[in-house]
């Protein structure tokens, strides 16, 4: 986090937590990672390296035979690709309960979010056939992002954002 970091009350697996500001971290557990404060890593240099890979990232074009859809309380995305499924998330549609995303095991998943302030609440992603660790939400623009609370299972990438997390 190149901001500030508020974080309350939660659990995070199998990840590690690099900032540059003295963070606020209360009741959170950290399983098999660290929380790191700026000297371990060069925040300006992977700041710029960050910005660069999500403005990238941004412009990839999304899958063709891919579809995100909206039905009741549900975001569905769906892509046949065995290598990459792009999808481009429109900020209005944020507000669903779950996230479903199908795509091939083999697959990664760029989720696109073009948007400067975004609050994902209260939401859950279900995968069908890939791992967390092959999903990635991509928020090129965003300067806050909060996530009051949810089951998250996928990274985010929103290198210009003060973030603020919440019980998972």
């Amino acid at each position: 986090v190149g901001g500030d970091l508020v974080y309350e009350l939660g659990n995070l697996f199998n990840g590690s937590i690099a900032y540059r500001n003295s963070p606020t971290i209360e009741d959170v557990e950290l399983y098999y990672g660290t929380s790191r404060e700026r000297e371990v890593i060069d925040f300006d240099s992977v700041e710029a390296y960050l910005i660069d890979k999500s403005e990238r990232i941004a412009e990839i074009p999304e899958t063709e035979d891919g579809s995100a859809s909206v039905a009741g309380d549900t975001l569905t995305l769906t892509g046949n690709d065995p290598y990459l499924n792009v999808f481009e998330v429109d900020p209005s549609t944020l507000s669903v309960d779950y996230w479903d995303i199908d795509v091939p095991s083999t697959s990664q998943v760029v989720i696109n979010i073009d948007a400067s302030s975004t609050v994902l609440t209260g939401f859950e992603t279900r995968l069908t056939g890939i791992a967390a660790s092959r999903v990635l939400l991509n928020f090129p623009n965003a300067t806050t992002l909060e996530i009051p609370d949810g089951l998250l299972r996928c990274s985010i990438l929103a290198p210009l954002a003060d973030v603020e997390l919440g019980t998972y």
